[in-house]
């Protein structure tokens, strides 16, 4: 039986865990709350002192940020650089993955913020090597890029002696409630294991195929503990020192700094991941079939937890959305990683979790959805126009991707474009 939290609509079944009280209300909507409560002016004091500690070091830089062509990007950088007043190195793991808006948004991150950009580009056989044993091994397309995004800074601030990283949200913290934002938890090779490789180390990729052990792979790994503890290496979430709102901080960058978005057809929201060919198509629907749902869901959870939506407005979005197989997207993710599309469509179909699926077409609603769906008694599509409406910005803020084509690297944009 399918168990959901009676305000945000996130299954028990949650992939990082999640807990309900007695009253099935989840763990994350439990922790979500402290956002209204608690004293975050202190915490913003905390953050600031921890700031002037690394200042006072008198570094080159004074500290590292990850970033990508969307996403948290422009918001982490703007914080770190004008409300902490510190002096930053952005590092960049170019998945390959890049779309056209990826590429604009990244250098007009570094033109709009006068930044030093420290980019790593893999090699693409060693790209697509990587992704077909992560794809074959735990139905994942995305854990090379997860991987060099959450190694590859460590590396950087330990080859350049700048021992701050800064992130933005924990999501693990935003989305089940894992920890309290007064935990002040940091980045850890436990936590980066267990969220964002799935479980599943490099090592245990050169295990399941060999062949991929060929290639300098030393990008993915993470660093020693000993040698981190020598370097007093942290990486600290900003999310546990101001309250992390996505949707208002997005819309700041975007009117501020010249932050491009896109549409999408398997969410309304086109503010986060406009940077990657594949996040939104493949990668999204791989998820989908895996766990019971996809992106949407937990984009409307975000949005009821800030009160921004109702419950019952949400119920009715995913009773009138409909998941599509993401056809044109799944073409051009083989021609990335040269394989058949009929290989592919084994693959997804065999990723496909017949615990959430009650058909054996794997474009079928999932028993999730049917779920939430059930509890909807409107027969109009007046949430779907609410919520489609509150994420459609101006004009001037998208930029179309060319959906024809995937892109590695570019040379960059002229400044005196917008």
């Amino acid at each position: 039986m399918i168990k959901l939290c009676k305000k945000c609509l996130y299954p028990i079944t949650h992939p990082l865990g999640i807990t309900f009280d007695e009253n099935q209300i989840c763990s994350g909507c439990q922790i979500h709350n402290e956002k209204f409560y608690l004293d975050w002016d202190s915490k913003l004091n905390k953050l600031h002192s921890i700031a002037k500690e690394y200042k006072k070091l008198g570094n080159k830089y004074d500290c590292i940020i990850p970033v990508t062509g969307g996403n948290e990007s422009f918001f982490i950088t703007y914080f770190v650089k004008y409300v902490l007043k510190l002096k930053p190195l952005c590092v960049t793991y170019n998945s390959l993955y890049s779309s056209d808006v990826g590429h604009k948004n990244l250098a007009t991150l570094r033109r709009v913020f006068n930044v030093d950009i420290n980019i790593y580009i893999p090699s693409r056989e060693q790209v697509i090597a990587l992704t077909k044993a992560s794809l074959y091994k735990i139905n994942s397309i995305y854990w090379h890029v997860h991987a060099g995004y959450t190694s590859f800074p460590l590396h950087v601030a330990i080859r350049n002696n700048v021992p701050l990283i800064i992130w933005g949200g924990n999501e693990s913290t935003e989305q089940v409630g894992m920890y309290s934002h007064s935990d002040y938890v940091e980045m850890s090779r436990r936590y980066r294991n267990n969220h964002h490789l799935m479980g599943f180390e490099l090592d245990d990729l050169e295990n399941f195929d060999p062949s991929i052990s060929k290639f300098n792979n030393q990008i993915y790994k993470y660093p020693n503990y000993k040698l981190i503890r020598q370097k007093n290496i942290r990486g600290i979430y900003l999310s546990n020192f101001i309250p992390w709102n996505q949707k208002d901080q997005h819309e700041f960058v975007m009117k501020k700094f010249q932050y491009k978005v896109s549409n999408f057809k398997s969410t309304f929201n086109g503010y986060e991941h406009p940077h990657c060919s594949f996040y939104n198509g493949i990668h999204d629907w791989l998820k989908y079939l895996k766990h019971g749902y996809g992106r949407l869901l937990d984009h409307l959870v975000r949005e009821i937890r800030w009160n921004r939506i109702t419950t019952e407005e949400a119920i009715n979005y995913i009773k009138f959305f409909k998941p599509n197989y993401p056809k044109k997207n799944i073409k051009l993710f083989c021609e990335f990683i040269d394989i058949k599309e009929n290989a592919m469509k084994f693959i997804i179909k065999n990723a496909k979790n017949k615990s959430f699926f009650s058909k054996k077409d794997y474009g079928d609603i999932s028993l999730i959805y049917k779920k939430i769906s059930e509890l909807s008694n409107e027969k109009d599509h007046n949430s779907l126009s609410k919520i489609n409406d509150s994420y459609f910005p101006k004009e001037e803020y998208y930029f179309e991707n060319n959906l024809k084509n995937y892109s590695t690297f570019k040379p960059g944009y002229n400044s005196n474009e917008n």
